[in-house]
């Protein structure tokens, strides 16, 4: 009997609590008679690790404590029992795990403290006084908290963050100069641009609710943020998205600048003459859910389909070695974007040194082959093939085998471009034929 390709589907992480990953997968071919039965996890880490049977049915999940830093890598098998019944019984995993982020607030910290704490195992918090004091420190994110000393190579600084993928929160006090935060931050960058300074009767502070909701902040229960007397206006480019206004002066502002994002406050949160924000949750909470996930958004799972090539970016002179899921040496090549390998022979862990550092990456089965199982392998290979027959000796060049420990999973070039070429040489000819037809057709009208 023909033999399924393999039990496992959707693999991905999820993060249920701050350290912790949860690897998770599909399993919707379970062993017969409708028992899940136990898998087998190998899985190491720079501490090392043991094996582990883990039970599965129609899903899988794995609880990891995450190290410092570095890589869980592994295979999560089936029993024999079941084995026999698929290709690729096994899944490689492979796992990066940077440093912890790191968290800046420059000035007072009291409110930095008091609404993000004072970090945890995947989140380390430095704290700089005065603006002058941040020296070029590399952060994930940034609080400023209307520092004294800010001037424009600390707010170029921010920006240069932002820009990289980090985050940051930005408030304003009594230290704030309107124009150079507008000079060197909020206009490059999109938010809008600082006014004057307004002073009034409390007012009271109101939610945009379908603005919140559309970021993902569910905030219907975190209760009346409070009132403002003092801010700075703040006249907001189209892009950025209000979350608290004053009557129609914006409190807090939200824009994503490409990968990282910046919030602001026209008001001193810190500064009871300004607003009595700081004694509700709002501040807290609206900086958490800011925050959240920052500790994960570096934590990838490095998977590769088996038809795709992988790219490695380093200098031209360093030396690049690959090792395949068997421990021979794979070939990889110089290209102009770094060093090229792929597509792959071989599902499974592959090991890549780059003189300087040490990364792996989880070949998988590549999408194609899932199409060829579910059409079965003589239709999907009549398929395949029968688009080729316009390019004469092009089709020679395309490999398809059936799965088996030792055939390529795929050979030749990716398909999707000759695709796009047959399709545009069909354009041509039927363009080609119908201009040909019409001088005839109008003689005969």
């Amino acid at each position: 009997a023909r033999k399924a390709l393999s039990p496992f589907r959707d693999l991905h992480l999820a993060f249920p609590k701050e350290g912790i990953a949860a690897l998770r997968a599909r399993c919707p071919l379970p062993p017969p008679g409708g028992k899940g039965g136990n898998a087998h996890l190998a899985l190491w880490t720079p501490e090392g690790g043991t094996p582990r049977e883990i039970p599965i049915g129609d899903s899988v999940e794995i609880l990891l404590p995450l190290p410092q830093s570095g890589w869980l890598c592994g295979t999560l098998s089936l029993p024999a029992s079941a084995a026999e019944k698929f290709a690729y019984p096994a899944q490689a995993i492979a796992v990066r795990v940077p440093p912890p982020a790191t968290l800046c607030h420059v000035g007072n910290p009291f409110m930095s403290l008091a609404s993000l704490g004072k970090g945890g195992a995947r989140l380390r918090v430095l704290s700089f006084p005065d603006g002058r004091d941040f020296t070029g420190a590399d952060c994930d994110v940034l609080y400023l908290a209307d520092p004294k000393g800010a001037d424009a190579s600390l707010l170029s600084r921010v920006a240069e963050t932002i820009r990289r993928g980090g985050k940051a929160v930005i408030g304003v006090g009594r230290n704030t100069d309107p124009a150079l935060l507008n000079r060197n931050l909020l206009v490059p960058l999109g938010i809008g641009r600082l006014a004057a300074l307004e002073q009034h009767t409390p007012m009271r502070i109101a939610p945009a609710a379908k603005t919140l909701a559309k970021i993902g902040w569910h905030a219907g229960n975190w209760g009346e943020p409070g009132e403002a007397k003092t801010q700075i206006t703040l006249l907001p480019d189209s892009g950025t998205s209000v979350l608290l206004a004053a009557g129609d002066a914006p409190i807090l502002a939200y824009r994503r600048v490409g990968p990282g994002a910046l919030l602001l406050w026209t008001t001193d949160v810190n500064d009871p003459d300004w607003t009595d924000l700081a004694l509700g949750p709002w501040v807290a909470l609206a900086h958490q859910a800011f925050l959240s996930g920052t500790w994960t958004s570096r934590i990838s799972l490095r998977q590769l389909a088996s038809d795709s090539v992988l790219t490695v970016s380093v200098p031209e002179d360093a030396k690049v070695r690959m090792e395949g899921p068997d421990g021979n040496v794979e070939r990889i090549d110089a290209d102009p974007a770094g060093w090229r390998a792929g597509p792959f022979n071989r599902l499974g862990l592959y090991r890549v040194e780059t003189g300087t550092d040490t990364g792996f990456v989880a070949v998988t089965l590549a999408e194609n082959r899932g199409e060829i199982e579910r059409a079965g392998w003589e239709e999907g290979r009549r398929r395949f093939l029968s688009a080729f027959g316009a390019f004469g000796d092009f089709r020679d060049r395309i490999t398809l085998r059936r799965a088996d420990d030792d055939a390529p999973l795929y050979g030749g070039m990716r398909l999707r471009l000759p695709m796009l070429l047959l399709a545009a040489l069909l354009l041509f000819i039927e363009g080609a034929v119908s201009l040909r037809l019409m001088p005839a057709q109008a003689a005969r009208d």
